[in-house]
């Protein structure tokens, strides 16, 4: 992790404009080495589940850490490789210039509505949606809605801006907005290729991927009671829509799989909210290991209904495969009692009932990508168990 700090402080100093104003200087790209093109192919993932993020526009693949960097109206897709601590554009054609179209690393618009990720060597793009709407929305209506106003009255952010650059940033975002959910494959040294998905994918939560296929996750119901999965083919874009329980959801990945939470409950929940939250209080929540691949389904541990944790019932992340919850007392109570569930045994155990001293409480975070096979929940813990002084990511 320390070597990892290294390198990613490495880079920040060396693109640090990155995440201040936009800057609209070109990046050059040197003539490529062939002796650094002979690199062999990475191995594939095997088919294990890893996350990707959804949050910060960037992804870990063990080797490389990709990320995007802001111009006016577009973003740069770069790649700082930790063997050498360097960072590059995503781009090897000699001569390029990184500000149009034309090179491979160039994506229009907001860096944070793009998901990078790697799948067995090769190295994808995601463009979430962001207009739902069914309508074409023309660069017209959207000049109307949103850039006219900014002519008159420019927010501040636009400081020092031309109405000229003003109109740009837009017109990148409206390209984007624009674009249907979309898959490109990146070819550093050459053209990139793109598969657009169905739309039925638009609204989903995009979070996993096994090497060959994507996996999202979308909620129905009027209180999300039902939930499927859609498996997105890496290899031709069609989707396959595949079974989960009433109120099962996903929180990680647990050995190969991912790692899901539902509600247990003696008859099918109400669609009324009140007689809803009413019959879940006497509920049993269910952690369980599934692969949607076979279907093939393992119950990992089960926890008691937890009024005030609904969103992941306490749970906080896993570590050398057992699972950890967080329980919280009341005012005249008080506690944060850290529960360890071994589903090797089916035991529970107390690992502490208050933080020890000089430690950070773990905390559930579920949208950070992974460092193969793992989570960004399982390195909190392992942080946590440390009992040492804690760094934030």
């Amino acid at each position: 992790m320390k070597k990892l700090a290294t390198v990613l402080l490495a880079a920040a100093a060396l693109f640090s404009a990155c995440g201040a104003a936009p800057d609209t200087t070109p990046l050059a790209t040197p003539t490529p080495d062939p002796a650094a093109a002979a690199e062999p192919t990475p191995e594939p993932q095997n088919g294990e589940f890893y996350a990707l993020n959804g949050f910060d526009a960037a992804f870990n693949s063990g080797d490389a850490y990709y990320e995007f960097c802001r111009r006016l109206d577009y973003c740069l897709l770069l790649k700082i490789d930790y063997a050498t601590a360097t960072q590059t554009v995503c781009c090897e054609i000699p001569g390029c210039t990184h500000d149009t179209e034309d090179c491979p690393a160039y994506f229009p618009g907001e860096a944070s509505y793009y998901i990078p990720f790697t799948a067995q060597g090769q190295l994808y793009v995601l463009n979430r949606p962001v207009y739902l709407g069914d309508e074409t929305l023309t660069w017209e209506e959207y000049y109307e809605q949103s850039v006219a106003p900014q002519l008159v009255d420019p927010d501040a952010s636009f400081s020092g801006m031309t109405q000229q650059e003003i109109e740009n940033f837009y017109h990148g975002l409206w390209q984007q907005l624009t674009t249907p959910m979309r898959l490109y494959t990146v070819n550093p040294a050459g053209s990139n290729t793109y598969l657009d998905l169905p739309k039925e994918c638009r609204k989903d939560m995009i979070n996993f991927c096994d090497g060959s296929s994507l996996y999202t996750m979308s909620t129905v119901g009027s209180q999300n009671q039902n939930t499927e999965i859609h498996r997105i083919a890496l290899a031709d874009g069609s989707v396959e829509t595949l079974p989960l329980e009433p109120t099962e959801e996903w929180k990680g990945v647990y050995d190969g799989a991912l790692l899901t939470m539902r509600y247990i409950t003696d008859a099918p929940l109400p669609e009324d909210w009140e007689q809803y939250m009413a019959a879940i209080q006497s509920a049993t929540v269910e952690f369980d290991r599934y692969d949607p691949r076979t279907g093939e389904r393992r119950k990992l541990a089960e926890r008691p209904f937890d009024d005030k944790e609904r969103f992941n019932n306490g749970y906080y992340g896993t570590h050398n495969g057992k699972l950890y919850f967080g329980e919280w007392g009341t005012d005249e109570n008080p506690r944060n009692r850290l529960i360890e569930c071994d589903p090797a045994d089916g035991s529970t155990v107390t690992v502490w009932d208050t933080t020890p001293d000089n430690t950070l409480s773990p905390s559930y975070y579920d949208w950070g990508n992974s460092l193969p096979p793992c989570d960004h929940s399982t390195e909190t813990l392992d942080m946590a168990f440390r009992r040492q002084r804690f760094v934030r990511k």
